[in-house]
This record gives structure tokens, sequence and C-alpha cells, in this order.
């Protein structure tokens, strides 16, 4: 399940655990003002991790040109994401060729700040050059996660 927190400048994506929230009930849950709403608003999108949902194969292009618009002029988005070879990996997600993602960015008036990615190793090599030789081949990567942070123009 995923939380949208807005502020003017920001957009977080924070990821929740259910068995996190059903701890939490009685402790506190700043980002969440009325438990009653959530949970019925958790309710409706119960079918949200499976398979239930039409495929789109666009959904990654709507999602994106979303999240744009839940930005002001100025705003900050952090996202991350697989990239490598790009493929769809079977019932499960996307890995992305770098530079598809940053023309997809373009076009939703999102600019690059700051890019960093993990390695298949885990290692965590940060303020990367996409825009190198090395970038465009993605790093030599079959697999790893782009975190890119991005600024709405």
């Amino acid at each position: 399940m995923i939380v949208l927190k807005k502020t003017k400048r920001f957009l977080f994506l924070i990821g929740i655990n259910i068995h996190q929230i059903r701890m939490s009930i009685k402790g506190s849950m700043p980002f969440i003002k009325d438990y009653r709403e959530f949970k019925r608003q958790f309710k409706k999108q119960k079918d949200f991790k499976t398979n239930a949902d039409p495929i789109d194969l666009d959904g990654h292009k709507k999602g994106i040109k979303n999240l744009s618009n839940c930005l002001t002029t100025g705003g900050t988005l952090y996202l991350s994401t697989p990239i490598g070879r790009p493929r769809i990996e079977f019932n499960a997600h996307r890995v992305f060729d770098i530079n598809y993602l940053l023309d997809l960015f373009a076009k939703h008036q999102l600019s690059l700040k700051y890019f960093s990615y993990v390695n298949e190793k885990g290692e965590l090599i940060e303020n990367a050059d996409p825009f190198a030789e090395e970038g465009k081949n993605n790093f030599n990567l079959a697999y790893g996660c782009g975190i890119f942070e991005l600024i709405k123009n």
C-alpha cells in the first residue's frame, strides 16, 4: 500500500506494510489524520497487490504523468525503480533503460537534479552521471536500482 503525503514542494511516497499498521493502530501515526478514513480507503484498494487489475502497458507513463501533476513548479520528486536492460519481468515489474526514463521525465517537465544507483553487488553509487558514456549503457547493469531526484520545471 502506498500513502501519498503532499506538501507545496515535496511529494513523499511511503510504502506501508499492513502488519506495521496493525501494530501501530494504538501508537502514533502522524501521516494518517483519520484512521477510519484510511481504513475505508484501504478496503477500496484491497486488490492493489493482486492481478485483478487489467494490464496497462502504458501504466508507467500514466504514473509519471500523475506524479508530475501532483507537484508544483520547483517541487521535488524522489523516485527509485529497477534499471538495466529494458524488459518486463514475468508477472512482476519493468526494468527500465535510464535514457528512456530521462526522456519520459523531460516530457512531463521533470528535470534531473541527482542520480544514484545500487549495482548488482548491492553497492550504492552516489551522484553518478547518467549522461556519460557509461550511463548511456545503463552502467553495464542487468538489474540495478536507479534513484532519481527530480525537480518540476
